[in-house]
């Protein structure tokens, strides 16, 4: 077994012959859809938690632009929506021409197409529709160019991640993780490993260096819409054993390679409601080689991903 250096999520990406957890597990459930990037509201909230909390203040507003929240219709939203996308396709316009024209005068008849599009009150007379689109979302349009190149988070979810990334951070479970002075935090961390099971590759969430103890042990954030104490039966039904697995594997190379001792993957759960302090997880007693699952059912997962 050995470790492939890899120095950032792009060469992760870009690298062929190696699977990750989710590709494992995705090519197991739904090979069709496998390789279809998906995302889903879940997903998204997760990976804001983790940018607030292992990114800078400055590259966490390069990468992501708050949306704040307008009081218009589901209905004009789409509309807004639709215009967007029209002047998108519009060779002779750009972000920056419409932000100036957001102030002076809109491409009528491209609000009216996205009407159209959209069937968006056909009792109305055009130039009122006009004048209306222009009242509600001028300001939110101008917006949406922005943010052009950035993630677009809603107001409310900023602010929920904001506060549980504070409970992670202040939680009785999980502070000493932050005040730590022996610790050395080292987050969103590339690997690729060569092993006898296949080749795998990832981006952990964080790994922390115990530098007085000279330990080394892999944590992985789950933001949960469940109980923290349901996490076991989500363990073994999305199979983070397989997640668990892969890890371990990483964590002892690496442990080997820099004169550490490795420990076993920890899994930090925060719930989304906050009604509980985030906890740690870690399946102590049972091994993701001796888990219910099994060594062969990881093996065989791995061997139907290929």
């Amino acid at each position: 077994m050995k470790r492939i250096q890899v120095n950032n999520k792009d060469e992760v990406k870009e690298l062929e012959g190696f699977l990750s957890y989710s590709k494992i597990t995705s090519l197991n459930r739904d090979p069709s859809t496998a390789f279809i990037n998906k995302s889903t509201p879940a997903m998204e909230f997760g990976s804001l938690v983790d940018a607030l909390l292992s990114e800078t203040k400055e590259n966490f507003e390069e990468k992501y632009f708050i949306m704040p929240e307008f009081d218009i219709t589901d209905k004009m939203k789409e509309f807004a929506d639709r215009f967007i996308g029209l002047y998108n396709n519009d060779e002779e316009g750009s972000s920056d021409e419409f932000i100036e024209l957001a102030h002076e005068s809109y491409e009528n008849s491209l609000i009216l197409q996205a009407r159209q599009d959209v069937c968006f009150n056909k009792q109305l007379k055009d130039e009122t529709v006009i004048k209306q689109f222009k009242e509600a979302c001028g300001v939110y349009i101008e917006c949406v160019f922005m943010a052009e190149g950035k993630t677009i988070v809603s107001q409310s979810d900023y602010n929920d991640a904001v506060k549980l990334v504070e409970m992670i951070k202040n939680g009785p479970y999980t502070k000493d993780l932050f005040e730590n002075p022996n610790y050395t935090l080292l987050w969103q961390v590339p690997f690729a490993i060569k092993t006898e099971y296949g080749n795998f590759k990832g981006i952990k969430d964080l790994v922390v260096i115990d530098n007085i103890n000279k330990t080394v042990r892999t944590i992985d954030l789950k933001t949960t819409s469940s109980s923290y104490l349901k996490f076991e039966e989500s363990y073994w039904k999305w199979r983070y054993d397989v997640q668990d697995f892969i890890y371990t594997l990483d964590n002892e190379l690496y442990a080997v390679e820099n004169g550490l001792m490795p420990l076993k993957t920890r899994f930090l759960i925060a719930e989304k409601s906050m009604e509980h302090y985030p906890v740690f997880f870690q399946m102590d007693d049972v091994s993701p080689i001796l888990s219910p699952k099994g060594l062969d059912s990881i093996r065989d997962l791995i061997l139907n991903a290929n």
